[in-house]
């Protein structure tokens, strides 16, 4: 007789911790669906393609969300990160269920993200096609930096140049994702506008309408740079500070970047007063710093307050008290 030590060796030898591909099948008829994702912490990896074909035939938004509530995203992202090639096939195929029933901001993490757009690389067209409208999502969640750190960009460009129209549309729609989170720049410098044009040329193809959308922003994009000289900011680099005055309507957009240091875009016009303290330039350095002392007064225990807190309180102040008329004269800065 077997030991209970040796007998728990011996099944987790034969395939797992007592799952088996019968007990998979057993579950799969009861549709014990918290029983199938609980198996893949147990079982040998040459059983998950069976958990994940039985995964995937439960496609209702019940099932997702009690397999969201076991934890599939990370059993995926296990399989994403070390599963053979038909059990990565059989992943991206369930997460693409959960993205199209609305559940890519649970699924779409940085870990999730990361590991796709490695995996976009050694993959075959069909399992692009499923990577690239993941990403799409990912993009929409705001994982486009994740995207831009692992070279996604540059794999999604190149991928314009495929055959496969279906993965062509979806390479527009994740492309478009991430022009709309500001990176505007590394899709042109990738090559992304040539490659539409071509797309364009080809009269009758799905994807012709897709590209032709997509280069009209991105030309857009491009002249209005060059006709401007604005400043391009991405999205997920700034905090935007909205500021109004009763008075007189201000509504300009203000910026932070990661440094802490504010600076306003060249088009952008402040009004204040000389008390406000330092008024900053477009290349995020004071008044004060630009020869400016005489006029402005730098107040750094001021600068970190919130610039439409410190309008409302100077505005109140100017209601309740008598001040030096000379502190009240307004000025316009233009940058």
């Amino acid at each position: 007789m077997l030991g209970e030590m040796q007998l728990g060796l011996f099944r987790k030898f034969l395939g797992g911790e007592g799952i088996t591909l019968q007990s998979i099948r057993k579950m799969r008829r009861g549709a014990d669906v918290r029983g199938l994702v609980r198996a893949m912490d147990g079982a040998p990896s040459n059983l998950y393609p069976y958990i994940l074909e039985s995964l995937i035939e439960f496609e209702g938004h019940g099932y997702l969300q009690v397999m969201m509530e076991e934890g599939i995203g990370e059993k995926l992202e296990e399989v994403l990160s070390s599963g053979g090639a038909r059990s990565k096939e059989l992943a991206l195929s369930l997460m693409v269920t959960f993205v199209t029933n609305n559940f890519s901001e649970e699924l779409m993490t940085e870990r999730t993200t990361t590991l796709l757009v490695r995996t976009l690389k050694e993959a075959d067209e069909d399992q692009r096609s499923m990577i690239t409208y993941c990403l799409a999502e990912a993009s929409r969640r705001r994982m486009t930096p994740i995207i831009f750190i692992e070279g996604g960009i540059r794999e999604l460009s190149m991928q314009l140049d495929t055959l496969d129209p279906d993965l062509k549309c979806y390479t527009i729609q994740a492309l478009r994702e991430i022009f709309d989170a500001g990176y505007q720049e590394e899709l042109l410098r990738n090559g992304v506008e040539e490659r539409l044009k071509r797309i364009m040329a080809m009269d009758g193809t799905p994807s012709s309408g897709y590209a032709a959308d997509m280069y009209s922003r991105l030309s857009d994009w491009r002249d209005r740079r060059s006709r401007e000289g604005d400043v391009m900011v991405r999205e997920h680099d700034v905090e935007v500070i909205r500021v109004e005055r009763k008075k007189k309507p201000l509504e300009e957009r203000l910026v932070r970047e990661r440094d802490e240091d504010l600076y306003v875009r060249p088009s952008t016009r402040i009004e204040g007063r000389k008390r406000h303290g330092s008024v900053l330039t477009s290349y995020g350095t004071s008044a004060v710093d630009k020869g400016m002392e005489e006029e402005v007064e730098e107040m750094p225990s001021r600068s970190t307050r919130p610039l439409y807190e410190r309008f409302e309180r100077d505005e109140s102040e100017r209601k309740g008290k008598n001040r030096n008329p000379e502190e009240e004269e307004e000025f316009e800065l233009e940058i």
